[in-house]
C-alpha cells in the first residue's frame, strides 16, 4: 500500500500497489483548520510546549443521531514558543483539548473546521495548577491494586469528590 499526505490536506491511501502497474496518482483535499494562542491566565504570558488536540464526536452504533464518546485526538500540535498553534482537520465538529504541565487541562467544545470558512484565532487561556502523585499500599507495604482514588477542594468540605485517578492490577 501507499499513502500521501501533507499539511493542510487529507491523506489518501491505495491499497494493492505493485511495480509493475505503472503510476500511482494520488488527489488530496485541502482541509480546514483551528488556530490561536495559549496564555497563562494569570501572568498572559504565552504557553510553549502545549499539547493541543482535537477530539471528534463519535456516533451510538445503536442510534447514528446520539453521539456517545470521544475519538480523539484526530489531529495535535504543539505550541511554539510564542503559544501559538495551527491544527489542520477535515471539516467536522469537534473539541479542542489542551494540556500543560504546571497547568490545569483545558476543553472548548463545539470547535467548527470548515473549508469554506476562514477561523478566528482562539484564545486559550490555562489556569496554573498541579497534580497529586503517590502510591496506595496495602498493610503489607504492597502496591493495592483496583483502588480508585477521589479528590475534592479543600476550600469546600462539603462539596463533590471527584475521581482523581485509580490503580493497575
Amino acid at each position: 500500500s501507499a499513502t500521501a499526505s501533507g499539511q493542510g490536506y487529507s491523506y489518501e491511501r491505495k491499497k494493492d500497489i505493485y511495480a509493475d502497474k505503472g503510476r500511482i496518482d494520488f488527489e488530496l483535499k485541502r482541509n480546514g483548520y483551528v488556530w490561536g494562542i495559549v496564555l497563562d491566565a494569570e501572568s498572559k504570558a504565552p504557553v510553549k510546549n502545549a499539547q493541543v488536540e482535537l477530539h471528534q464526536q463519535q456516533p451510538n452504533q445503536q442510534d447514528n443521531r446520539n453521539f456517545n464518546y470521544w475519538r480523539g485526538p484526530q489531529n495535535a500540535a504543539v505550541t511554539d514558543r510564542a503559544g501559538a498553534f495551527k491544527i489542520y482537520a477535515k471539516d467536522g465538529q469537534y473539541k479542542l483539548v489542551i494540556r500543560a504541565k504546571g497547568f490545569v487541562d483545558s476543553e472548548t467544545p463545539n470547535v467548527t473546521i470548515a473549508l469554506s470558512a476562514q477561523p478566528d484565532e482562539m484564545k486559550i487561556e490555562l489556569v496554573a495548577g498541579g497534580a497529586a502523585e503517590g502510591w496506595v499500599l496495602d498493610s503489607r507495604g504492597e502496591p493495592a491494586p483496583h483502588v480508585e482514588v477521589l479528590i475534592r477542594d479543600g476550600q469546600d468540605p462539603k462539596g463533590e469528590y471527584v475521581q482523581a485517578g485509580a490503580t493497575e492490577a
